[in-house]
């Protein structure tokens, strides 16, 4: 019952706003900046992960049909593009940290902190004292 409710409005809200996210990512003002572009791509994955993998939540709860039972193409086909857009959004995400990291540390060179140092010290200490029980 509350998957037939819900369902429709996770289609619409994730379709809606992922198209609004990919309109303002691709704007000219902000395409030329590598992490909107990013996150443009972000919005399209995710796009196609909703399409890809809802309709197959909406076969089971509105008509009790599984169309992964049809034929074994069609199930391979389903679960290789759900596994695969869900991967490559994880992967999009972890592209967009790390050059992040890269252009904040290229900006300007971080100096060690002596106070996190001996905090981390400690931590490491208290962890092996731990785990050599």
């Amino acid at each position: 019952m509350l998957l037939e409710i819900v369902i429709p409005f996770v289609l619409i809200i994730g379709t809606t706003s992922n198209f609004i996210n990919f309109y303002i990512f691709t704007r000219p003002v902000l395409n030329g900046l590598t992490t909107f572009r990013f996150l443009a791509y972000l919005s399209m994955v995710d796009f196609l992960y909703l399409i890809v993998g809802l309709p197959h939540i909406l076969s089971n709860v509105y008509f009790d049909y599984d169309f992964r039972d049809h034929s074994n193409l069609v199930c391979s086909l389903h679960s290789f593009f759900t596994y695969y857009l869900s991967h490559l959004s994880s992967n999009i995400l972890a592209g967009i940290g790390v050059f992040r990291c890269v252009t904040l540390t290229s900006l300007r060179p971080m100096k060690p902190n002596p106070y996190l140092k001996r905090l981390f010290r400690l931590e490491y200490y208290s962890i092996n004292a731990i785990d050599n029980r």
